[in-house]
Parts: C-alpha cells; sequence; structure tokens
C-alpha cells in the first residue's frame, strides 16, 4: 500500500509539475501569439493601406490622364462629371478637386460645397503639404484636417497634373474618409486597447489612428509629435534590428519591438512597418498586459478544477495521445513521400528510394522519365480540375501497367518518373505497350480526351551508378523523344555527343557576342501591289571552329542559357545602325521601308526592355512607326499577364506588333481580338504544300480572312515559286517574303536589291 501510495504521489507532483509546466509553456505561447497576431495584423493593415493609396494614386492618374485628354481640364462641368464617375469606384474617398499651381480650386467633384473649401495656399491646415507635392511627381499624402466643404475629417492625397513637357498644369486632389478607413478593425482588433497609426516623416505628423472616437479627432489631429518621442519610435526600432535605419525602410516585414506608449501610457508590443513610396510608418501595438488577460480568460480555471478530476485517468489519455501521435506521425511521413493528388511518390522520395535501387550488389534495372504531350493544352482549354483528372488516370495505368516491384514517382507537374525492373529483351516491347496504355483516350467529365506520351530510359548499372546521374540521362533521352512525340528514347553516346555539343555551342556564343561573329541579314518583304514594304532583321552566326551555326540551333540554346538577353540586345542595336546606314544610302528608293525585328521572351520578361528599345530607335533616329517587333504565341501562353500590358504599352508609341508562324501554335480568333497585334505571318509550313496539299491551302486563305477580319495585315513567308504567290494573291494576301524575290542579304546586299527593285518597278511603270 505504501508503495502504491509513493508512485500515487510521485506519480501526483510530477503531474503537477508538468501542468505547471504546461501552464507557464501556454503563457509564453500566449504571449507569442499575440506578437505573431500584431505582426500579422500589421502586416495586413500595411498591405491593405498600401494597396487603397495604390488604387488612389490610379485613379488620380486616371483622372489626370483624362483632363489632359483635349484640355478637358479648361471645362469645369466636364471635369466634374469625370471627377463624379471616377468617385463611384471607392467608397472611402469623399470627393475629387482640380486646383492651379497657386492651391486655387478650378472644380471639385458634386457633392462638396465650394464655397465652404479653403484653398489649399490659403488653408493652415494644407499649405505646407501642398508646397511638397508641388516639388513631387508621386502621390503625397497630406495632413489629417477638418474639410469644410464637407464637415469631414478627411486624410488628403494630392498630386500634380502635368503636361507632356512636365509642366505643372495643376493639382488634382482627393481625400479618404477617416471614419471609413478606420472600419477596418470593426472586426480585427486582437485587443480592446490595441492602437494602429499611420505616421509621416514629414512634419511627424499622425496620419491616421484607430480605432478612434470622433470626439478624439482634433485632440489627435491638430497636434504633431515630438520630435523626440519620434526620435524614441526610431531607435527603438534600430534597437531591436541591429539595423541602420536606411536599412529597416528597405524591409518588406514588419519590425517587432517593446516600448513605452505615449498615447496609452503603459508598456506595450509594438509592430512596425515602412513604406517607401509614401514615405510613412505604419504602426500597430497592443498592451503588454494583454497577454496575461487573454491567458486568463483562456478558460484557466476551468482547465485547473479539470485537471485535478483528470488526474486519475492520465494514464488512459496519455495512451490514447501517444497512439494519436504516432498515427499523426505515420501521416506526416506518408504525405513528406508522396504526391497528394496521385498518391505516387513525390519528388522528395526520389534519393531515398533511389539509393536503396543503387546499393552496391544491386540488381540491374531501368530508369524510365516519362512526360506527357501537350498535357498544357488541357489545363489551358478545360481547367485544371480536369488536368487533375487526367493525371489521377495516368497514375493508376502507370501502377497497373508496371510490374508490382516498380517505385513510381510523380515528379513535376505532368512528369513521371518509374524505377522497373525488365528483361533487356523485352524493354522495347514493354516501353510501347506502356505508351500505349498511356495514349489511351482518357474520359473527363463526359469528354473523351486524347494524349501522347514521351518516354527517355537510362540503364543502371551500364549508363550511370547513382539515381541522380540515370535520372539526368533519362531525361536527355525524354527530350530526345519529345521531337518525335509518343514515343520513346533510350539514352546512348550519340545523345551525349548532342548534348556536348549544346554546350560547346553555348560557350562559343558566349565569346561570340564579345566578339565579331555574329551579324544581321536582311530578307526583303513585297507588297501585294509588288512595292518594296520593308525588310526582316535576321541574325547570323559563324564560328571559326564550328563554322557556320544555323539559328535553329542557337537561338534555342541562348534561351536555355540566360544569353538571349545579351544576343537580344545585340539584334535590336546592329538591327537599327544598319538600318540608319540603308535609309542613309537609299532616301529616295527607301521613303516607306520598314524593319521588323524578332524578340523573345526572354527579352519581353526584362524590365527595361521597352526602354532599351526606344533608346536604341531614338540613338539612330529611327521612326517607331517603321519598326515592328515579330512575336511569337509563346509570349502570351506563358507570361500573358505581363506581356499584354507591355505590348499595349509599345504598341501606343506607334510600334507595330507582329505575330510570327501564325497557326502553329495555340491561336484563335477570340485569343487574336484581344491581342494587340497589327500583322499576321503565315509559317512558312503551309505555304511549301499550299500547292499540293488542298488543306494548307484552305489554312492559308482562313488565316487570311481572319486577319482581314480583324483589320490586321497578313504576310505569308517562305514564297519561293511564282504559283504559290498567285494563289496567295487570289486570297487577298497583303505582304510577302521569300527567296522568289530574295534570300536574306546584308545590309549592303539589300541597298543594291532596294536601288536594282526600285529602277525596275520605275521601267515597268
Amino acid at each position: 500500500m505504501r508503495n502504491i501510495r509513493t508512485v500515487y504521489v510521485a506519480t501526483l507532483l510530477i503531474l503537477i509539475g508538468l501542468y505547471s509546466l504546461s501552464q507557464v509553456r501556454a503563457y509564453y505561447g500566449m504571449k507569442e501569439g499575440v506578437c505573431n497576431e500584431i505582426q500579422y495584423f500589421n502586416s495586413l493593415f500595411s498591405r491593405t493601406i498600401q494597396s487603397n493609396l495604390h488604387e488612389v494614386e490610379m485613379l488620380l492618374d486616371s483622372l489626370g490622364r483624362e483632363l489632359l485628354r483635349d484640355q478637358m481640364y479648361r471645362d469645369v462641368p466636364k471635369s466634374k462629371k469625370l471627377m463624379g464617375e471616377l468617385l463611384k469606384r471607392a467608397d472611402y474617398l469623399v470627393g475629387f478637386g482640380l486646383t492651379d499651381p497657386e492651391g486655387n480650386y478650378i472644380a471639385l467633384s458634386s457633392g462638396i460645397d465650394k464655397n465652404k473649401a479653403i484653398d489649399l495656399n490659403k488653408n493652415p491646415e494644407t499649405i505646407a503639404t501642398f508646397n511638397e507635392v508641388l516639388k513631387s511627381d508621386s502621390m503625397v499624402l497630406g495632413k489629417v484636417y477638418l474639410f469644410s466643404g464637407l464637415n469631414q475629417w478627411i486624410l488628403p492625397l494630392r498630386k500634380t497634373l502635368r503636361d507632356d513637357s512636365g509642366k505643372i498644369i495643376g493639382v488634382m486632389t482627393t481625400g479618404i474618409s477617416v471614419e471609413k478607413a478606420t472600419n477596418f478593425f470593426d472586426n480585427n482588433l486582437i485587443s480592446p486597447d490595441q492602437v494602429s497609426i499611420i505616421l509621416t516623416e514629414f512634419g511627424q505628423r499622425r496620419l491616421l489612428v484607430s480605432p478612434l472616437s470622433k470626439d478624439q479627432y482634433k485632440a489627435m489631429y491638430s497636434s504633431e509629435i515630438s520630435p523626440e518621442k519620434y526620435q524614441d519610435i526610431t531607435e527603438n526600432i534600430i534597437e531591436a534590428t541591429s539595423k541602420t535605419l536606411e536599412d529597416i525602410k528597405e524591409q518588406e516585414f514588419p519590425i517587432f519591438f517593446e516600448s513605452e506608449s505615449e498615447l496609452l501610457h503603459k508598456e506595450v508590443f509594438n509592430s512596425a512597418q515602412y513604406v517607401s513610396r509614401y514615405k510613412i510608418w505604419i504602426l500597430t501595438f497592443v498592451p503588454v498586459e494583454t497577454t496575461w488577460q487573454l491567458f486568463l480568460q483562456d478558460r484557466f480555471y476551468l482547465k485547473l478544477i479539470t485537471f485535478f478530476g483528470t488526474t486519475l485517468t492520465f494514464a488512459v489519455f496519455s495512451w490514447v495521445i501517444l497512439r494519436k501521435e504516432e498515427q499523426a506521425k505515420k501521416q506526416l511521413k506518408y504525405q513528406a513521400m508522396h504526391d497528394p493528388l496521385t498518391q505516387l511518390y513525390n519528388r522528395s522520395a526520389l534519393p531515398s528510394i533511389g539509393l536503396q535501387w543503387t546499393e552496391p550488389r544491386a540488381d540491374s534495372f531501368q530508369l524510365f522519365y516519362i512526360d506527357l504531350d501537350n498535357f498544357k493544352n488541357i489545363n489551358d482549354s478545360f481547367g485544371h480540375s480536369y488536368g487533375d483528372v487526367v493525371l489521377i488516370q495516368v497514375a493508376d495505368r502507370l501502377k497497373a501497367r508496371l510490374p508490382k516491384k516498380s517505385a513510381v514517382f510523380r515528379v513535376g507537374g505532368d512528369e513521371f518518373v518509374a524505377l522497373l525492373k525488365i528483361e533487356r529483351s523485352r524493354l522495347d516491347e514493354s516501353a510501347n505497350l506502356l505508351i500505349e496504355k498511356l495514349s489511351e483516350p482518357y474520359s473527363v467529365a463526359g469528354m473523351t480526351l486524347h494524349l501522347g506520351v514521351s518516354i527517355g530510359i537510362s540503364r543502371f548499372p551500364e549508363d550511370a551508378p547513382t539515381i541522380d546521374d540515370l535520372l539526368i540521362m533519362a531525361d536527355i533521352a525524354m527530350y530526345n523523344a519529345k521531337k518525335r512525340r509518343n514515343s520513346y528514347s533510350l539514352y546512348n553516346a550519340e545523345l551525349q555527343e548532342i548534348m556536348q555539343r549544346k554546350t560547346s555551342i553555348e560557350n562559343h556564343l558566349r565569346q561570340a557576342l564579345h566578339g565579331a561573329e555574329l551579324f544581321m541579314m536582311y530578307q526583303p518583304q513585297i507588297s501585294r501591289e509588288g512595292k518594296l514594304h520593308g525588310a526582316e532583321a535576321l541574325v547570323r552566326w559563324k564560328n571559326p571552329v564550328l563554322g557556320f551555326v544555323p539559328p535553329d540551333q542557337f537561338i534555342g540554346i541562348a534561351e536555355e542559357s540566360g544569353l538571349m538577353v545579351q544576343l537580344g540586345a545585340f539584334i535590336i542595336e546592329r538591327t537599327c545602325m544598319e538600318f540608319r546606314q540603308i535609309l542613309d544610302q537609299c532616301a529616295e528608293e527607301a521613303v516607306e521601308l520598314t524593319i521588323s525585328i524578332n524578340v523573345s521572351v526572354k527579352q519581353m520578361l526584362e524590365n527595361n526592355f521597352k526602354e532599351q528599345l526606344l533608346s536604341a530607335l531614338e540613338k539612330y533616329n529611327i521612326e517607331r512607326s517603321r519598326t515592328t517587333l515579330e512575336i511569337t504565341e509563346s509570349l502570351f501562353i506563358d507570361e500573358l499577364g505581363y506581356i499584354l500590358p507591355l505590348l499595349n504599352d509599345i504598341r501606343s508609341t506607334g510600334i507595330t506588333i507582329s505575330l510570327d508562324d501564325f497557326g502553329t501554335g495555340y491561336s484563335s480568333l477570340s485569343m487574336l481580338r484581344s491581342l494587340p497585334i497589327d500583322e499576321l505571318k503565315i509559317d512558312r509550313s503551309f505555304i511549301q504544300s499550299i500547292l499540293k496539299q488542298p488543306q494548307d491551302a484552305e489554312m492559308a486563305n482562313s488565316i487570311i480572312n481572319m486577319g482581314q477580319t480583324l483589320k490586321m495585315k497578313v504576310l505569308a513567308e517562305g514564297i519561293e515559286e511564282e504559283g504559290q504567290l498567285a494563289l496567295l494573291n487570289s486570297f487577298g494576301c497583303d505582304l510577302y517574303q521569300g527567296y522568289y524575290y530574295s534570300p536574306p542579304l546584308t545590309a549592303e546586299g539589300l541597298i543594291q536589291f532596294i536601288t536594282t527593285f526600285q529602277q525596275e518597278q520605275k521601267v515597268s511603270v
């Protein structure tokens, strides 16, 4: 009995100690949670404020553009109407106004009493920040004040209205209702004592304090923060991070620190984030004592009572918890090693499982690298939900078709890897059967979908001794199979040579970009009327070691290796320079001559692509209207969200946009309607066979009709025979390019061609 009592007391003491420790940990966990919530809240609040300010700035930019159009700002009724329409887009804005550079109101949106609105240069609440906005090109936040025109407290936002020369025509102004702005806090407060502040560096003002009652507005917004208090805030921030203030301002995440609050007069947890665009600090702080209050409110006393009532059943609960924990660990381990969609092994599991397959004295096996052909079309056409169903069916077919002891992995979106043991004599048969099985139609939501599959195969131990090397080799073989589609390829030395050739081309290309090996050729473009229209610039490369390297070899390698940006810059610079020479020497013959320049996805994704292009045109005095950018459909398919606005912007400068190789990708009439395209280029693959293949002729005719419907010019490339030209003329094609007229020429050759061509035209006339 004594031993039982001793065990019971010892157990009880241990449980009390554990319980006490758990409560201490709970308290600090609560504290950490409060701190994290402050960080999260302030981050969310910062994003909301920045988003709202950015939206307002965009509205002001939109207002500015409209006011400048046909000098609408001179027409007060139209200006007021425009302001009223824009005001509907943001319910937290109280109105719009336009002043002259001296701060006198010209126009105000409806609902604002102009007689009660004090001009900005006369209002002591606005004169300082009004002068500040005259020095800035971006939107400036003013001082919160009571706007008499609406009898509301507002946070003013102002931006200069400038003409094309940069001269200030006026100042656009709007204001955020302080009362509506603080509605953000209604359901998100961490603590009743929570306070959030927007603080500006200029004049050290409070731009927004919430939650705050209307009675407190005047006391809070009519006074500035003392320099000493502002310095205390910045010093606390610097001390919390051990960084300079300049480094802190560049951070994209909030900073946490503890300090004494001027508003609450108590110790608080702080979260601060700086918004450099608008030069404001966004701070949220909660009293330190909130942690203890939340801890006690979190059923502390009920837990204490419950603890003593459950002591006797501690062992049972421990056993249950332990069991659940073990199950959870198993589940987590499973999830870490398996793809959640297909339940196959994932890429993370490949190294560890592959190590088991390649251990010393392991049996030989094959690694299949499997990639679905045109799977992207399903996601793009029907949505990812359809694609997910197809991937699940692919996984089921792999598990059903491959030997039971195989290991199957999903290593990418539509890429799979299988480790399996097949007799070498049956390898071809097994690969073909697997392709046949995976190529069978897929049924999704009543629809029948068709896919091909490309497989690359490497072998252990012949090809490589490690799973990483086998994977690389199978990947090389898979890309070789991709050229044929719906086929497989075994890794071999020839493929290795191809890879070595690619590596050699890449290395020599890096050197060529700094030498004189690259040069430009130009192929003339002729109009339907037989007049010289323009020329397409084509890059060529002759290397001392490799000889002449075709563009279809080195362009793709430049894309993959990151050299396309440098190569593209060379093409634009050299083309503009030589085109200027052509125009100078053929001034009379090339009055309307245009130049087409090919650009790639990598070039377009560069932040300063537009500026570099316009700079080159300006440097060589080439009119934008003479310039055509040739792009491929992959630009829109891969990066539509970024490329579409950029092309609209470029097109607005007067540059023409041409869609190259049209008909070989995924473009449709509905897609073309929304794209900023001026010209379609029919791919040469259709032109070569239009006299022999009726379907190709019909396709070319359809493209021409489509282009004319959308008011686009249509250019056929690859014209080599007079019959092709005659047939395309009967279809109404606008422009032609090909060896029938001329092969690609050097700049000097193009000058000679232009002179001769124009002379022949004069003779024929």
